[in-house]
């Protein structure tokens, strides 16, 4: 079978093609260089978020510059003003190395090309074993640090094909959640942001507080959801109240993160007792927004104004421009008002200043503790892992995707 790529149109990310290859590049490496080939990824809004706002020049977002257009690539496709490429997280086949302690046959996990052709990465070791960092000049400066480390994995065993779905759907969005819940949140340690700014007690404090998490039914969502809830009494929230769509309702009372779950259109709706919902007048609310719905955030935030006597708002997603990507509304002015309780989590930020605090083994120790209890737990109760074979399959659900068919509780995963 001929190696294949897929393709997004750089004007309109629901345009994907599966577009084949006459042949692989066959360029010798380089030193300290190796050819991998995906073998698992998977297929979430995620990934139509790189594929939309990839060439806005965000700092460290430059998604679209990942994997260059081969140079092989047929007539119309090779038009690097019309097509780009974008990623998807996964596990990869060594196929091809000049680095000794990554021989071929050797597997690793990271954000992987969504093809089936062999793709070169220039890597250094990190400094701790089995972690290496992409060191390709153009990808190191359009992107954040997380997008560059690649761990090595054993090579798979058919016990093993659950949990690496599990972690090639969500592993690094359950990381994000689980930073901002272990050191932006009761322990009070960084700023959402991230290291350098100022975070009090207070401010990280969830004692006598409620937690309103919308968008909830997110990989981001669930993760922090779950965390939350491993919070022994006095250290979590009284509350966590889950808020989403109709569509979502259903997986987030089946997980069993959440005290209460609630629908985006509830607070506007005649009768409804907000403060019921939050168990009384609680004496501070964290909403924390993991979506861009901008109307949502308003509604929300003005509603549970007027129910506490502190309001903090954390953006994981604010609402942005379609056009230029720069957060807009009136949350950007609140968030630069240090006065206003607003805070936009910079998920890279808070990862980096933990790892330069506590070491890269403290920190990924960490988060592989919590991502086995989170396992041993049941992972996402009601959510369901889909498998699929092949980049055309992929390219069928990245359409369905795009027009919403896809309900929150379905993890779509692809063997290639």
């Amino acid at each position: 079978m001929a190696p294949s790529i897929q393709i997004i149109n750089k004007a309109d990310y629901t345009i994907q093609h599966i577009v084949s290859l006459p042949s692989e590049d066959t360029t010798p490496l380089a030193e300290g260089s190796i050819r991998i080939r995906s073998r698992l990824i998977s297929l979430t809004t995620n990934n139509q978020s790189y594929a939309k706002v990839g060439g806005l020049g965000l700092p460290g977002l430059s998604y679209w510059d990942v994997w260059p257009l081969p140079t092989n690539l047929p007539t119309p496709y090779n038009d690097a003003s019309t097509w780009c490429r974008v990623s998807a997280w996964g596990y990869a086949d060594v196929v091809e190395s000049t680095i000794p302690a990554l021989p071929v046959g050797k597997q690793i996990r990271g954000y992987l090309p969504i093809s089936t052709t062999a793709e070169v990465l220039r890597l250094k070791p990190s400094g701790l074993a089995g972690h290496w960092d992409e060191v390709t000049e153009g990808r190191v400066k359009g992107l954040v640090a997380i997008y560059q480390r690649y761990i090595e994995v054993p090579v798979e065993t058919a016990e093993d094909k659950a949990g690496r779905g599990w972690h090639a759907l969500m592993g690094v969005l359950f990381e994000s959640g689980y930073s901002l819940n272990q050191y932006s949140l009761g322990e009070a340690l960084f700023h959402p942001w991230g290291s350098g700014l100022a975070w009090s007690a207070e401010d990280g404090s969830l004692k006598d507080a409620v937690v309103v998490l919308l968008a909830a039914s997110g990989k981001t969502g669930v993760s922090l959801g779950h965390e939350l809830k491993l919070r022994g009494p006095g250290e979590g929230p009284d509350r966590i109240v889950a808020v989403g769509s109709a569509k979502s309702r259903g997986l987030n009372i089946s997980t069993g993160f959440y005290d209460e779950v609630l629908e985006y259109e509830d607070v506007g709706k005649a009768g409804f007792d907000l403060e019921a919902a939050l168990g009384g007048r609680p004496e501070k609310v964290v909403l924390i927004n993991l979506d861009t719905r901008t109307d949502a955030l308003e509604q929300w935030s003005t509603a549970l104004r007027q129910k506490t006597d502190r309001l903090q708002i954390i953006l994981y997603a604010a609402p942005q421009d379609d056009a230029t990507g720069q957060f807009k509304g009136e949350f950007v002015a609140f968030a630069s008002d240090p006065e206003s309780g607003v805070t936009i989590v910079n998920a890279g930020g808070l990862r980096e200043g933990a790892i330069a605090k506590f070491g890269q083994e403290a920190f990924f120790g960490g988060v592989d503790a919590a991502w086995e209890k989170f396992k041993a737990d049941g992972a996402v109760p009601g959510l369901g892992l889909a498998w699929h074979q092949g980049l055309e399959s992929l390219c069928e659900e990245w359409g369905a995707l795009a027009k919403g068919e896809r309900g929150p509780d379905v993890g779509l995963l692809f063997e290639l």
